[in-house]
Formats: structure tokens, sequence, C-alpha cells
């Protein structure tokens, strides 16, 4: 049972947004990224998700399949 001077409290729900903020780089500056996609990567025996090296040398970059293990 409630208490004599009881008065029900009033309970709001509430969401939180958070705004998503722009990310600046100085001027002259992009960072490094290479992005490779294609169906000749799975014809060579390239999965999605699987693990690759890469080699590098003066002007090349080599990608092979990882060693399992």
């Amino acid at each position: 049972m409630a208490d004599t001077h009881h008065k029900p409290e009033t309970c709001t729900a509430t969401t939180a947004t958070s705004k998503s903020r722009a990310h600046y780089y100085r001027i002259g500056y992009r960072p490094n990224e290479l992005n490779i996609k294609g169906r000749w990567l799975e014809a060579l025996g390239l999965t999605t998700g699987q693990k690759i090296g890469i080699i590098t040398g003066p002007g090349q970059l080599i990608i092979q399949r990882a060693a399992e293990g």
C-alpha cells in the first residue's frame, strides 16, 4: 500500500541521438588506400574473407593466399 503523502512519479521515456561528425584531413594529405574487387579474384582462387599475404617490391605488390595453419 502507498504511503499517505506519496505522489506517483511520472516516467517519460527518452531516446538519445548522436550526431555523426565529418572527418577532416589536412590539405594535401590523403590516407593510403587500395580497394581491389571483381570476379577475377575468385577466378584466381581468392574468396571473400580469406586471409592473404602481400609481398612488396619496387613498383609492385604481389598478393598471395596466406599459408594455412
